[in-house]
Order: structure tokens, then C-alpha cells, then sequence
């Protein structure tokens, strides 16, 4: 999958168009997949803010967070992260981490978290 410019994907995930009956208690993908539930975000209310960290660190917008987790993304992808990729992540809890985990998600990536606190 390549990401354009625009944040679109050139590739959609496996199913995507697929004929057939729809069973009603599954949401649609444009409802549950977080590419599409961000990108709706930052078009409808980009300056809305998505999160709020300490008191020193301004929030997120979801148009921040887009711009960054689309940065995320694209060097991810360029490291040669493809969709369906796990990817093992080792980081502390905090902006990094949201970023990395929305920049898997948005590829299609699957993130496999690693505690740091983990001494065992």
C-alpha cells in the first residue's frame, strides 16, 4: 500500500468491495477502521481536540494527529512496513506510542506491544 500526499491510501485492506450479503451486527469498515475513523476526524473537525496530555504539552487536534500519524506511517512504510506486517513495538506509554500504534493502524500493520516495564 502506498500513502499519497493526500493521506489516501492507495490500497485498501483484503475485503474491501467484496460482493455479498452484509451480516447487520458488523459495522461497516468505514465505522471500525482507523484509518478511515481518523481521516472522517480530521475533515470534520480538525481543530477539535483528540487528546490531552500533561500540562506542558499542548493537545492534539485530530489535524495534528492526522499530520503525524500520516509522518509516522510514511516512515514506517519506507523502513518497509506493508499491510498485514506485525510489527514488534517497544515503547513507554505517551505520544510515541499513539502515534506508532495509529501509524501501524493506518498502514494496515498490526502492532505487537511490548511492556518496558517488563523485567521478568
Amino acid at each position: 500500500m502506498t500513502i499519497d500526499a493526500s493521506g489516501h491510501a492507495a490500497a485498501r485492506t483484503a475485503g474491501d468491495g467484496d460482493a455479498g450479503p452484509r451480516d447487520p451486527r458488523v459495522p461497516a469498515a468505514t465505522d471500525c477502521v482507523v484509518r478511515d475513523l481518523l481521516e472522517r476526524g480530521a475533515r470534520a473537525h480538525p481543530e477539535r481536540s483528540f487528546a490531552r496530555f500533561s500540562s506542558d504539552a499542548p493537545d492534539w487536534s485530530y489535524g495534528v494527529l492526522r499530520a503525524e500519524v500520516l509522518r509516522t506511517a510514511n516512515a514506517l512504510q519506507r523502513l518497509g512496513v506493508q499491510q498485514d506486517d506485525r510489527v514488534l513495538v517497544w515503547l513507554g506509554t505517551g505520544r510515541l506510542a499513539i502515534r506508532c500504534w495509529l501509524g501501524l493502524n493506518y498502514l494496515g500493520a498490526i502492532c505487537v506491544p511490548l511492556n518496558p516495564a517488563y523485567r521478568g
